[in-house]
């Protein structure tokens, strides 16, 4: 019943040449239809083009907003796919990401280690960069790892060579 009322709220244009993705308003549908004959029946009495052109230039203009109906289909439902196969990566990374924590877990308790540094939250995990150097980390060794990650630690390096 809903997709009837829409129907009744197209344009009769809309409608006839059956656009599902350009939704044309009443007034473009007004110019590509009458406008068309408008401008071929202009053209026909200044004796530039035949009178065959109020009939053809309608209709060329009638199937080239149907081909770009189908064309921007095509980009539609290339976007969905796309959407839907970034859907499917992230989730596999998620589970992923648990998998490997649920396995961390399970050997520290396996092995009865208690880790020496608890995992801060303010560095998350990155998945490692495949095919890319390693960059040399300036202040791995100049300080302990627990201020290193502190963010006032953080905020007092940056600090020091802002102006360097």
């Amino acid at each position: 019943m809903i997709a009837d009322v829409r129907a009744k709220d197209r344009p009769f244009y809309a409608r006839v040449l059956a656009l599902q993705y350009i939704r044309p308003s009443g007034l473009l549908c007004f110019f590509f239809f009458e406008g068309a004959i408008a401008l071929a029946t202009l053209l026909a009495l200044a004796e530039l083009v035949t009178w065959w052109a109020v009939v053809v230039l309608p209709a060329a203009i009638a199937i080239m907003v149907k081909i770009n109906d189908l064309i921007a289909g095509f980009g539609v439902r290339s976007a969905a796919r796309a959407q839907a196969r970034a859907a499917v990566r992230s989730a596999t990374r998620r589970a992923a990401k648990r998998e490997a924590k649920a396995a961390r877990r399970k050997a520290a308790a396996e092995a009865d280690i208690v880790p020496a540094q608890p995992v801060s939250e303010d560095f998350p995990e990155e998945p490692p960069a495949v095919g890319r150097a390693a960059v040399p980390q300036p202040y791995a060794g100049l300080a302990a790892p627990d201020e290193v990650r502190s963010s006032q630690a953080r905020r007092r390096q940056s600090a020091a060579h802002r102006y360097d």
